[in-house]
């Protein structure tokens, strides 16, 4: 075992216990899920918004439903993600290409909101490329 590993997540194991960390992680989540939604609707943008608890993913253009990592890999539109992403890296919001966003407890109100407005500002610009 090692000593600081252990530490760690007995500090860690304090933090959760005495705060709500999970109420913020996944409220903050729920609202950047419908933020995302409610931006593409807006923008007439076809895409699926995922994710469960802290965790958050935009799909473009899906078939059918993705219930599964071969639904999302065979039904979703991976190089106008892979863009999105690219396109947010370049606004200072860092992605691994095609994976998820998540929401730590250390995730400010106004961090997310700047990055709501950078994906909406991302997906606008898509939208008029003729890329989503």
């Amino acid at each position: 075992m090692n000593p600081m590993t252990a530490a760690a997540g007995l500090a860690s194991l304090d933090v959760v216990s005495d705060e709500p960390v999970y109420e913020y992680t996944e409220g903050q989540a729920e609202r950047v899920r419908e933020r995302l939604r409610a931006t593409y609707d807006r923008l007439g943008i076809d895409a699926a918004v995922l994710g469960e608890s802290s965790l958050f993913l935009t799909q473009f253009a899906p078939e059918g439903d993705l219930e599964t990592v071969a639904d999302v890999a065979a039904g979703t539109d991976r190089g106008a993600l892979v863009e999105f992403h690219r396109r947010l890296v370049e606004r200072g919001f860092y992605f691994l290409p095609g994976h998820m966003g998540a929401v730590s407890y250390q995730t400010t109100e106004n961090q997310l909101d700047g990055f709501l407005d950078a994906a909406a500002s991302v997906a606008r610009g898509m939208r008029e490329a003729g890329l989503a």
